[in-house]
């Protein structure tokens, strides 16, 4: 089957009169938890072709571009469309079905729900570059998972906050109804190639972690691996912290950043709200970190600083030109925000021996005032 028979089938049943245009941005946001537009904006779809662009794809030997499917990779929740299925008639349910069975022998009523938003994963998967998982893999990567959470399980959701760690998934990992709370996660490990040890694993929703035990991108194995820094310095960090530890910490950071290297930028910035800087959509880990750490410690590193200043031990100015320098840098070089953010914390570390926390710490102020994430 290729996608646009997949599309005919269903809006035959599903569409209720709705135009294609308009049932494919419903199956947009069946599959997903997004704004169809948002998805086709970030597809490269001007508003004024949208309709006539949406129609050809589901001409036949069409189908969703790759830009799309990178776009639906990561925020699929098959759930919805399961719920969207589960909630026809059940003489649509078994008509569907039906026509679905000539292809997919294994479909039945009772397994439609699950099965089709299953299909329109894998047609997204490939064509994003990946390939599909059997229903045997599948299981196999589920029972890993399951071994990896009777051991680790309770720690990696309480270190995401019960909520996916993929970047810009951020769904619940903890489900409730009621008075019931239903545990919906799996557990990956992020470098396949190493062991399954607790820096290695992560918790992802079911249907990040499917589709990224196929996904062997460097890209993707880099942005996890950003995320999964983010989680243990925030957890790390949740242990008490004396204020004169704090104190002392900040001062040794301000005070060690004249050994790293030195390079002129224009410094000059507009005031911006954290959002503008860091998108809670997308960098959830990242932004809730800086604004804990802007909130719990701003004012107490902007005294220090204001006093290591005045008593010659830091040159202000120059600390910001080297942090606006590695922003530059790192900018240019098209790293996303979550990688800027732990390379120069590492670099603050590295050069000044102190412990990452202050050295993240450091980093968040400076987002704040705009030298770093403009």
């Amino acid at each position: 089957m290729d996608f646009p028979t997949y599309f005919r089938i269903l809006k035959k049943y599903l569409g209720d009169g709705a135009t294609i245009p308009e049932f494919f941005r419903e199956l947009i946001e069946m599959i997903t938890d997004d704004d169809a537009e948002d998805v086709i904006s970030a597809s490269g779809i001007t508003s004024n072709k949208a309709d006539s662009t949406l129609i050809s794809y589901t001409k036949p030997q069409r189908g969703i571009t790759q830009r799309m499917a990178n776009q639906l990779l990561y925020r699929v929740n098959s759930a919805n469309m399961t719920e969207s299925i589960e909630s026809r008639p059940d003489e649509t349910i078994q008509l569907l079905a039906d026509e679905f069975h000539s292809y997919y022998p294994d479909i039945t009523a009772e397994n439609a729900s699950q099965r089709i938003p299953e299909i329109f994963v894998d047609f997204i998967r490939v064509k994003a570059g990946m390939g599909i998982s059997t229903t045997a893999q599948k299981a196999t990567f589920v029972n890993q998972s399951n071994q990896l959470k009777k051991q680790y399980g309770q720690f990696l959701l309480t270190e995401a906050n019960n909520c996916c760690a993929f970047p810009g998934c951020d769904r619940p990992l903890i489900l409730t109804s009621g008075n019931l709370a239903t545990e919906n996660y799996e557990v990956s490990v992020i470098e396949k190639d190493k062991d399954a040890e607790p820096l290695n694993l992560i918790a992802l929703c079911p249907d990040c972690f499917l589709t990224y035990q196929a996904d062997n991108r460097k890209k993707t194995v880099i942005a996890l691996k950003n995320v999964k820094k983010i989680l243990v310095s925030t957890h790390n960090s949740q242990r008490p912290i004396s204020d004169l530890k704090l104190d002392n910490g900040i001062v040794a950071v301000l005070t060690g950043l004249n050994k790293l290297k030195f390079d002129e930028y224009d410094i000059s910035y507009d005031p911006k709200q954290l959002t503008d800087k860091i998108s809670p959509e997308n960098n959830r880990t990242l932004y809730q970190m800086v604004k804990n750490q802007v909130i719990d410690n701003y004012l107490t590193i902007q005294k220090i600083i204001v006093n290591l200043d005045k008593q010659g031990k830091i040159d202000y100015e120059e600390i910001q030109y080297q942090m606006r320098s590695m922003y530059k840098k790192l900018k240019a070089t098209k790293h996303d925000n979550l990688a800027i953010f732990n390379t120069i914390s590492e670099k603050l570390h590295k050069a000044t021996l102190q412990d990452i926390y202050f050295c993240q710490t450091i980093v968040s102020y400076f987002i704040q005032k705009c030298e770093v994430l403009e």
